[in-house]
């Protein structure tokens, strides 16, 4: 913050960095470019060392201190913004910039009363850098020179500062202006007059959303859902065809055929996406969907048109596939030839008039109804209560991207399905209800629901503590092999038996090569045609033996029981609502991907690509893998199966007995700060684990 430069920017326009060459960095589009690509090289290189955790903070998220504070384990108030420039932030002047910048100064002059001031001069619960040589807010560890003084404004106003830290040029001020524009045109706001109140609950079906990929669509659908309306998302089942034909294909596929575009699609009332995110329907085939159904209930969704250009460009929000801006932009889609969409100027003028021609064609076919949503707007879901007939609290955003937004603990509670959606405030009243017991609790519920209730009060849900004799307690023969799930304690499972003085790997079977992994391992034996260990290090316990991708306790059953006729298996459990929790939610980064998010674009065994949208999916894939595997077991005596459930209060004295190891060696490991960060609960188990 000087007068005269060079200043940070300067410097790095001359050097020759990585991402950055020389003479690159004249506007901030340079340098968002060089940061973008930059942060996604990490997130790459993280994602492929899933050992390893990224921490990744907005630091103007006024709520950064309390994510901070969870992460870390330290107090909120210890986060403040330190090394800030007061020529740029004048909102921030008082002690924390002033003290900071007259601290700067008496440093040049006066080391020791510099030092004094850095020991009582600044504000107590700021973290600041002052004395450091290296700062993430931007000290360069420079010298001051005699120029230094308080007068910086001449250089902000001639490089046009925005007040937020960031020096525009000619190029960003036209864009800025350009884009503004858009927010004062009609088709880019919603239109609520379209319906009446003599509509509200009346509106024909079948419900199709003519908006945008990334505009809500998943909310619509869960939405829909949640009011027991039969909708399709994306993927279009029914009438003999399996379950990964899409929509788009389903529509396509009828029209080339002579056929109505939607009479094989499946029996939905609602079509909440019928495009592929590259290919549009709604575009190209309206015409013959109005044929078919002309009495459809039209849907077209709205959000500003920044932020959604911004989730096109992160979706999906793992990186090796390319976004879903790049295969629109090759797709050569009506109105959106190949090569267009390189800014938000045209991906805006392409949304305008798609809305025109929506607008348009309903106008001239007045027997369609169009409903505008904006999802944005904090009302959104009383109007889609009125307009459909459906409970408000059935609104939420679903399918949010985790690159740009954190996952809404709210919108998390109110998304979840029927369990948490048709307590008993919000069951209809005309509707019967009967208190159930869920996992142990006992819950009010409609008795639409009591098929999904059933499926998490089986026997498969429940660790049966009586599995193993009293003969065998502390005789259990060795290898110890966990076939449970990742995020179901194979951490604690792990740190146990080391405590207990046996030797045991957990995810890595070969300690001088982090990449090796127990399912490499076992992968690479069976191919070998030897038993699953044999090329993998003794040890007298495997505690994870997947990698989070493969899955050898699914995949490698029957050779595991054939090559260890005499191990001992254990099978742990817990909570599925809290497991499901804890999945979305691993690795405990507020951006994702997280580990659902992987297994649903896998196609694992009995969860099929697409499969674990929600609790119950997740929680029937558990199921079948408990029963596989208590079948396969009591088809071969010789082995003990040890079923552990890790949310037991008594745990520790069960598994201490099995396996005569001291009960405080067992506590929970590998907790997620984002999920767990208070509570004597976690400090017990902490306290358990030092032990």
């Amino acid at each position: 913050p000087r007068k005269k430069g060079p200043h940070m920017d300067e410097r790095w326009q001359k050097m020759n960095l990585t991402g950055l060459p020389a003479g690159i960095g004249n506007n901030v589009e340079e340098f968002s470019s060089w940061y973008c690509g930059h942060a996604e090289r990490v997130r790459s290189l993280i994602d492929k060392n899933p050992l390893q955790t990224l921490v990744e903070i907005d630091i103007e998220d006024h709520m950064a201190g309390t994510r901070m504070a969870e992460m870390f384990g330290v107090e909120e108030q210890c986060w403040g913004h330190a090394n800030v420039n007061a020529n740029i932030h004048p909102e921030l002047d008082g002690d924390e910039v002033g003290l900071a910048m007259k601290f700067h100064k008496e440093k040049r002059r006066d080391s020791k009363q510099a030092k004094q001031m850095k020991g009582s001069g600044l504000r107590a619960g700021v973290v600041h850098n002052a004395t450091s040589n290296y700062s993430d807010d931007g000290d360069d560890g420079e010298s001051d020179d005699d120029d230094y003084d308080n007068n910086y404004n001449e250089k902000d106003e001639q490089n046009g500062n925005d007040g937020n830290g960031l020096y525009t040029d000619q190029y960003e001020i036209e864009n800025e202006r350009s884009v503004s524009t858009f927010r004062n045109r009609s088709c880019f706001i919603a239109q609520k007059s379209n319906i009446t109140k003599s509509q509200y609950g009346q509106l024909s079906t079948p419900f199709i959303n003519l908006g945008m990929p990334k505009m809500g669509s998943s909310s619509l659908h869960k939405f829909f859902r949640c009011g027991k309306v039969q909708s399709s998302h994306y993927l279009c089942k029914g009438n003999g065809f399996d379950e990964s034909r899409t929509c788009r294909q389903c529509i396509v596929n009828a029209i080339e055929r002579g056929d109505p575009p939607l009479a094989s699609c499946g029996d939905y009332d609602a079509f909440m996406q019928i495009d592929d995110g590259s290919n549009l329907p709604q575009i190209s085939h309206l015409k013959e969907i109005h044929e078919e159904k002309p009495n459809a209930t039209f849907v077209l969704t709205f959000r500003p048109i920044e932020d959604w250009y911004r989730s096109l460009s992160n979706w999906p929000p793992k990186k090796i596939y390319a976004s879903m801006r790049d295969r629109m932009q090759k797709a050569n889609i009506p109105g959106f030839p190949s090569g267009r969409g390189k800014n938000t100027d045209e991906f805006a003028e392409w949304f305008c008039g798609h809305v025109d021609n929506v607008r348009n064609f309903v106008a001239q076919n007045p027997s369609h109804t169009l409903v505008e949503v904006d999802i944005t707007d904090p009302t959104v879901g009383d109007y889609m209560a009125e307009a459909f007939g459906i409970k408000s609290s059935c609104w939420g955003h679903a399918n949010a991207n985790p690159v740009l937004k954190e996952k809404l603990r709210e919108d998390e509670q109110n998304e979840r399905d029927d369990i948490d959606l048709v307590d008993a405030e919000k069951v209809d009243e005309g509707e019967s209800k009967q208190m159930i017991t869920v996992q142990n609790h006992n819950v009010e519920m409609p008795q639409s629901s009591h098929h999904k209730i059933e499926l998490l009060n089986h026997d498969c849900f429940q660790a049966r503590n009586d599995s193993i004799p009293i003969s065998l307690h502390g005789k259990l023969p060795k290898p110890f092999i966990n076939l449970g799930f990742p995020k179901m304690g194979t951490s604690s499972l792990h740190a146990f038996f080391q405590c207990g003085g046996y030797t045991s790997y957990h995810h890595r079977c070969r300690r001088v090569d982090p990449y090796y992994t127990c399912a490499k391992c076992a992968q690479e034996s069976i191919t070998e045609g030897l038993s699953p260990f044999a090329k993998c290090p003794d040890s007298d316990a495997y505690t994870q033996i997947d990698d989070g991708f493969s899955f050898p306790q699914l995949t490698l059953l029957d050779e595991f029981v054939e090559g260890y006729p005499n191990a001992t298996f254990i099978l742990t459990f817990r909570s599925m609502q809290k497991w499901y929790d804890s999945i979305r939610n691993w690795p405990p980064r507020i951006r994702g991907p997280h580990m659902d998010d992987r297994w649903r674009e896998m196609n694992i065994l009995d969860l099929p690509a697409g499969m674990g949208s929600n609790v119950f999916e997740f929680s029937d894939w558990f199921c079948k893998h408990v029963e596989r595997v208590r079948n396969r077991l009591d088809q071969h005596p010789s082995h003990a199966l040890v079923e552990i459930n890790i949310d037991d209060p008594e745990n520790s004295e069960t598994i201490s007995k099995f396996f005569d190891i001291d009960k405080n060696c067992w506590g929970h490991r590998n907790v997620n700060g984002m999920l767990h960060v208070t509570g004597s609960e976690m400090n017990n188990a902490s306290d358990s684990v030092h032990l």
